[in-house]
């Protein structure tokens, strides 16, 4: 996006509004106020701005495999793709428009992986409120990037992250299975291990759709921004999440 428009975003109004506030204080010399807005602009920028936004991002993302658990995995292990969301209650098999984008991303990284371990099964894990389930979407995506059906199972009475893996576990008992590899966003992989884990599971996480840009300190850099903003909004719901998960003593 070009400079001129990033100053002009809604975002960005804000702060100039705030920064507004400050000089405006500070000429009538009703210092309290200036330094209760000067405050209010500091917070607002390390929440909405580049630099504070993939801060967060980054305390909370996983986008590496654990190299130690991955290593001990063998080589048949299944796959387990979580779904990432979806567009109302679609009723064609194909209407994979209706995926959000983190669903296409971690379908596409399955693929990939199943492409690395000719072995393993992949299962797709997650509902929705139509006749066509957003795991069923996403096994559409698979079979169109070259992954076979013969080597897809669907999981899709599952609502969240923790009823996929309870789902998923007692999918894998009756087979005797208890490693996996685990396909999901970075900003979500923690809470995904640790619930998937709670089911007596080995994970290897392999993380995908990473947020996390390292932004450098600068005037852009901290210049609020409504892509940022969206950053941090999604590191507040994983949080959230995270907290509501173990108070449940879903882990």
């Amino acid at each position: 996006m070009k400079p001129f428009l990033l100053l002009i975003q809604p975002t960005a109004l804000v702060a100039w509004g705030l920064l507004f506030l400050v000089l405006m204080s500070a000429w009538r010399r009703q210092w309290k106020l200036v330094f209760l807005s000067m405050s209010v602009l500091v917070f607002y920028s390390l929440v909405a701005g580049p630099l504070g936004a993939n801060m967060w991002v980054n305390s909370v993302e996983i986008r590496e495999p654990n190299t130690a658990v991955c290593q001990r995995l063998e080589s048949e292990a299944p796959i387990v793709v979580l779904t990432g969301g979806m567009q109302g209650a679609p009723t064609e098999e194909d209407a994979v428009e209706r995926l959000h984008s983190d669903s296409f991303r971690r379908a596409i990284a399955g693929v990939r992986l199943a492409q690395t371990r000719p072995a393993s099964v992949v299962y797709f894990s997650g509902g929705g409120n139509g006749p066509v389930t957003e795991a069923a979407l996403m096994s559409y995506v698979a079979q169109a990037f070259g992954l076979s059906e013969a080597r897809i199972r669907i999981e899709q009475a599952s609502r969240n992250t923790y009823e996929s893996a309870v789902n998923i576990g007692d999918l894998l008992k009756v087979v005797d299975m208890n490693e996996i590899y685990l396909v999901t966003s970075a900003l979500h992989m923690r809470r995904a291990i640790k619930v998937f884990e709670a089911q007596g599971l080995q994970v290897c996480p392999v993380p995908t759709d990473s947020r996390f840009i390292d932004v450098k300190l600068s005037f852009f850099g901290l210049l609020p921004q409504v892509t940022a903003l969206s950053k941090t909004t999604a590191v507040v719901h994983e949080v959230l999440g995270r907290l509501v998960y173990k108070l449940r003593g879903y882990y």
